[in-house]
């Protein structure tokens, strides 16, 4: 598993030591005052955001995962798994617990965890249902840090329910409260299809934000495909196709040019070029249009061998786009989404035994089969990275935090990848300054932001920068870079190397004969290092103060 990335499923292994417990119980959900919540009308559940520095991750890129709740504080997570139950729900009878228990110890072990303790486990009722909870403190491999972990595991219908949290075993007392909130207010639900300020159609697979003001108009289904149109102040509208995609070849991920094409033909009369993104975790096509004197934006994009065709008319609307999520459908074939995680635990095991390059081709298979797995990409990246291929580590850096962007330990890793590929360019015969330059511009944001030691790496970064252009005699482009240097990291140092430079310009600029422009430069200096005792010299020399 990746370091402060998600724990994965458990397979079936001998039993292992345990402290175990049978306890029946039934907890009610607590209130969730004005706490934003997470809904899910497809499997029937919601739980609130707990209070504090947390945030929902929906659609997250692991496979079947349908949510995520994370602290970027420590990186500790409340994660709901999701799957076709197609294995019997947990029971007292004799053997279930200790075996259950059994296989997610040895599951840990298996991976990401070098060490574990004894297994707390216990049988419970849980929002009406019977489930297991498993909890346990670990030493993850590569960072030793102990966490504690935890796992309920129960059946509703037919779908199988892994719900599991990772926090530092000493985290504060805030991040255990959270987690705690966040169980107390999971519950199961009977959705109806206007409910909390959303409206999420009942058989279909999407919900959309209703604010205030608007109103559904529309909600029906005509053979294969559904409609819905909302309608909301000042003439804006909403609407809302769902269809079976016509073509197979529209649901592969190299189906751009089809979609854009079907767009064209769909949308009116356009009004620019078809616009690609990646939204919703799937690739979209937009495009603006105008079509009986009404002027909007339409988009199309497939998932789970359904079309989307939406538009929407006014500023307003298009705020409701941004808010349409995609929900899972387990009826679909789910084989894929196994076969990744799969692939990645056999990834995880032999990076872990150091067999990187073979961990490599697992990885590379498990993003075959789910292409959005952000976790393989990290472990691709640190193989990359272990091997110096700098600019490879990058690529699936970059990409992985595109996917999950909430964590810092993907972003650190992002970060000192893109520095070290921008020292590998600088350190070329000749230097290759733009990739650079790009690199490090690459890797400043995430350092001013994270601070510490990635903040100093990236100010050398800049200085190593600066350093190369004033050997070069490009005075202005050198002070640019020591600026970035000192945006980073500001110490005594970069500011002394700022005003040299500011300096070393002024004496070449003097003997120019460029009085002016040297005592601009000397200022400069003095700016950057007051007490800078040649610069006063050299300025009252030529007549400046």
């Amino acid at each position: 598993m990746a370091p402060n990335t998600l724990a994965r499923r458990s397979s079936s292994v001998s039993p292992a030591s345990l402290a175990v417990a049978a306890l029946l119980a039934f907890a009610v959900p607590a209130a969730a005052d004005d706490r934003p919540i997470y809904a899910n009308p497809v499997l029937g559940y919601r739980v609130a955001l707990p209070e504090g520095d947390w945030t929902f991750v929906r659609n997250p890129p692991f496979p079947l995962t349908d949510l995520v709740i994370f602290s970027p504080v420590d990186e500790s997570n409340f994660v709901v798994h999701v799957d076709r139950a197609e294995a019997p729900a947990p029971t007292l009878e004799e053997g279930g617990l200790a075996d259950a228990a059994a296989a997610w110890k040895a599951s840990l072990l298996g991976n990401a965890y070098e060490e574990a303790g004894d297994v707390e486990a216990r049988f419970e009722e849980f929002r009406g249902l019977p489930s297991y909870l498993f909890a346990a403190d670990a030493t993850a491999k590569g960072t030793l840090e102990r966490r504690r972990l935890s796992r309920r595991f129960l059946v509703k219908g037919n779908v199988l329910f892994f719900i599991d949290t990772k926090r530092p075993a000493g985290a504060g007392e805030a991040t255990v409260r959270g987690l705690e909130n966040a169980e107390r207010t999971f519950e199961f639900y009977e959705p109806a299809e206007i409910e909390g300020g959303r409206f999420s159609p009942r058989g279909q697979f999407f919900t959309v934000p209703l604010p205030e003001g608007w109103t559904v108009a529309e909600s029906k289904s005509e053979g294969e495909i559904f409609r819905a149109r909302l309608a909301g102040p000042q003439d804006a509208l909403l609407s809302v196709e769902v269809a079976r995609a016509p073509d197979e070849e529209l649901l592969k991920e190299a189906a751009s040019k089809s979609l854009a094409e079907f767009l064209v033909g769909s949308a009116g009369t356009a009004q620019g070029p078809v616009a690609t993104a990646n939204e919703k975790g799937i690739v979209t096509y937009g495009q603006d249009y105008a079509a009986g004197g009404r002027r909007g934006k339409a988009w199309v994009f497939a998932k789970e061998r359904r079309l989307y065709k939406v538009r929407a008319e006014g500023g307003a609307a298009r705020v409701l786009y941004e808010g349409l999520e995609l929900l899972r459908d387990l009826s679909v074939d789910l084989e894929p989404e196994r076969e990744a995680e799969r692939e990645e635990r056999e990834g995880e095991r032999l990076y872990y035994a150091g067999d990187f390059e073979r961990a490599a081709v697992h990885f590379e298979r498990s993003l075959k089969s789910f292409s959005r797995n952000a976790d393989a990409r990290v472990f691709l990246g640190l193989i990359a990275y272990r091997a110096e291929r700098w600019d490879e580590a990058l690529l699936h850096l970059r990409g992985a935090r595109a996917l999950f962007p909430v964590s810092d330990s993907i972003q650190t890793s992002f970060a000192r990848s893109a520095l070290l590929a921008g020292h590998a360019a600088l350190s070329e015969k000749p230097p290759d300054l733009a990739k650079a330059r790009e690199r490090f511009a690459d890797a400043a944001p995430v350092a001013k932001r994270l601070g510490g030691e990635l903040a100093e790496e990236a100010g050398i970064a800049w200085n190593a920068m600066g350093v190369q252009a004033l050997s070069d005699g490009r005075y202005t482009q050198a002070a640019d870079y020591l600026e970035k240097a000192i945006e980073v990291h500001d110490i005594p140092l970069y500011h002394d190397n700022l005003a040299s430079i500011y300096f070393n310009e002024a004496v070449e600029l003097a003997n120019k004969g460029n009085i002016p422009r040297a005592k601009d430069r000397l200022r400069a200096a003095l700016k950057a290092k007051p007490d800078f005792a040649e610069a006063m010299e050299a300025l009252a020399k030529l007549g400046g103060r």
